[in-house]
C-alpha cells in the first residue's frame, strides 16, 4: 500500500482510539496514547523519507530526460521529437568522428532527416539516418561510436515507439 495511505489509515485509527480513551478516562488518555502514535506512524514516514533521495534525483535530472548524452566524456546534444525519432547535433558528432559528411551533402541525401541551418552548429541528423552515414567509415572510432548511437539513441527510441504504437 502506498505510504501516505498507510500513513493516513494509521493516523485515523490513532485519533479514533485516544477519543475512545479520552471519553472513558478523560484527559489521563492523552499521555497515555501519545507512544501508540510514535510505533503506528514511525514506519511510513521512515518509508517515505526513504524515497527523497530517489525524487530530489529525479527533479534534478528531469529537465536532462532524453536529452543528454554523453559518449567517452563528450556531451552529445539529443532532441526527441513528438513522432519519437532522436535528432543528434552534428557538431558533436564531428568532434568524434571529424571526417564526417559535410552538412550540405547531409542536407541532400537525407532531405527529411536533416534539420537546422546548413553549416551551423544547430544543424542536426536524424540518429537512423547518422547511422547509415557512419556505415561507410572504417576508422575504428567511427566504427565504435556508430555501434553507440545504434545502442544509446536508436534501438531504446524504435522500442519506445512500438509500444507507443502497440506492436
Amino acid at each position: 500500500m502506498h505510504p501516505l495511505i498507510t500513513l493516513t489509515v494509521r493516523l485515523l485509527l490513532c485519533c479514533g482510539l485516544t477519543w475512545v480513551a479520552f471519553r472513558q478516562i478523560g484527559l489521563i488518555a492523552l499521555p497515555l496514547c501519545s507512544p501508540l502514535f510514535g510505533m503506528a506512524l514511525t514506519g511510513p514516514v521512515l518509508d517515505m523519507l526513504g524515497s527523497v533521495p530517489r525524487l530530489a534525483r529525479y527533479a534534478t535530472y528531469r529537465a536532462f530526460e532524453g536529452r543528454y548524452f554523453e559518449y567517452k566524456g563528450r556531451q552529445i546534444v539529443v532532441n526527441e521529437d513528438p513522432g519519437g525519432y532522436r535528432w543528434v547535433e552534428l557538431a558533436a558528432v564531428r568532434r568524434i568522428v571529424p571526417a564526417l559528411s559535410p552538412d550540405r551533402r547531409l542536407a541532400k541525401r537525407f532531405p527529411r532527416a536533416f534539420a537546422g541551418p546548413v553549416d551551423q552548429p544547430e544543424a542536426m541528423l536524424r540518429a537512423e539516418e547518422l547511422v547509415e552515414v557512419l556505415r561507410a567509415h572504417a576508422e575504428p572510432e567511427a566504427i565504435r561510436f556508430k555501434q553507440w548511437v545504434l545502442e544509446e539513441l536508436v534501438a531504446p527510441a524504435s522500442l519506445r515507439r512500438s509500444r507507443a504504437d502497440g506492436r
